[in-house]
């Protein structure tokens, strides 16, 4: 992925240049620019409802598009869910070691479809911050996040109340959360550029970022599952061996649901330069040759080294 973007802007100039030799002669020699050949080639554009890249060391948004526009953001609504969980903690309300038990109510308001770990959580269960953390950042699981909302909020209409006051201050705006999870919801809606302010706040806390940048992780067996539950992150990008792996990756948050397409965000580091990208809205493709791609993850990559290649 990296060989094919590399230098891209370099190898418009050449051929821009070739072009414009071409057209010379067969123009009864007049001479075409380089530079204004480039600039009058069509935008680079990417296949997504809205997405974004941003220099994380300014805040520049490196490039952007419908970034504005109002989209279900399915479980990159998590990240928020993260950063609020990891603010109590940071301000001694809770801990990482602190129990909580699995309510009923937190089970029975969301659907069997809604993501979960393996087995599921149960009613009852003994668990603590840290393992359900584990569970919505690696597996995305929705039980834990309302899990967390209950033991945060009290409840989680008065989480998701907690969640759009914090999306406030941060300045997103056309943003609207309804539940910790991001299952979809007619309500809910959100945009790029809101999903990337709140993960801009998110990685300066080292915490939050030891979640959202692990691969995989194990829960111990508790007090009624008697083997232990194996996670693997939902992201291809951070995955070894995945043919969409990223090295450069260090975090991210898959969202996956039919009305809002498969969304992604991503922390990505290398030669000093940090970005984050933000797409939503993507859809697979099957290519000519019978190949289905998935497009959050290929056009993640795409936006990641647009960002580094244009980061200053």
């Amino acid at each position: 992925m990296k060989l094919l973007f590399k230098n891209i802007k370099k190898k418009i100039y050449t051929l821009a240049i070739i072009g414009a030799m071409l057209s010379a002669t067969w123009s009864n020699y007049v001479v075409v620019d380089a530079e204004e050949y480039v600039a009058q080639q069509p935008t680079i554009a990417f296949d997504a409802a809205g997405c974004l890249v941003a220099n994380n060391t300014t805040g520049r948004i490196i490039y952007s598009q419908n970034a504005d526009a109002i989209l279900e953001p399915a479980s990159t609504v998590k990240i928020m869910t993260a950063l609020l969980t990891v603010e109590a903690i940071e301000r001694g309300d809770i801990a990482l070691d602190s129990p909580v038990l699995v309510s009923s109510t937190a089970l029975a308001s969301l659907p069997s479809d809604a993501s979960h770990v393996e087995p599921r959580l149960m009613a009852g269960e003994a668990l603590n911050v840290d393992q359900l953390l584990s569970a919505m950042m690696v597996s995305s699981d929705c039980q834990a996040c309302n899990v967390l909302a209950e033991l945060l909020g009290g409840s989680v209409p008065n989480f998701a109340a907690m969640m759009n006051a914090r999306a406030v201050q941060l300045g997103c705006v056309n943003t609207n959360f309804t539940n910790p999870s991001g299952y979809p919801d007619n309500k809910m809606y959100t945009n790029a550029t809101s999903l990337y302010l709140i993960t801009a706040e998110a990685i300066k806390h080292p915490l939050f970022n030891k979640y959202f940048g692990l691969q995989s992780a194990v829960i111990p067996a508790t007090n009624l599952c008697v083997a232990p539950r194996i996670l693997v992150n939902t992201d291809a990008l951070m995955i070894p061996g995945n043919i969409y792996y990223n090295p450069a990756v260090i975090g991210g948050k898959t969202g996956t649901a039919n009305r809002a397409g498969q969304c992604l965000v991503s922390v990505a580091e290398r030669d000093g330069k940090k970005v984050i990208s933000v797409v939503l809205g993507a859809r697979n493709r099957t290519m000519i040759d019978g190949n289905v791609i998935s497009m959050r993850y290929y056009e993640s990559n795409r936006l990641i080294e647009h960002g580094f290649n244009n980061y200053w």
